[in-house]
């Protein structure tokens, strides 16, 4: 997932969360600075955790912890994340 920040035709801005798959996951409140924007992306950044800047052009990664595989008692895997 990445994070795009948009200025509207107001002259405010927004973001949105985009999939790998280019889909809309979700879309900020409307801000009059784009700091202001930039700033609501790092404490959703820090709230979710795992996340990864990409670059100049406000491209932030979303990634999941990777899952991890444990053994049980009884000795089959199961996915612990």
């Amino acid at each position: 997932m990445k994070f795009q920040i948009k200025k509207t035709s107001n002259d405010q801005y927004r973001f949105n969360i985009v999939a790998t798959n280019g889909q809309i996951l979700a879309t900020s409140e409307t801000y009059t600075r784009k700091q202001s924007a930039k700033d609501a992306i790092e404490s959703v950044m820090k709230s979710a955790g795992g996340c990864h800047h990409r670059g100049p052009q406000q491209r932030l990664t979303l990634r999941r912890p990777r899952a991890t595989l444990r053994t049980t008692a009884t000795g089959a895997a199961a996915e612990h994340a």
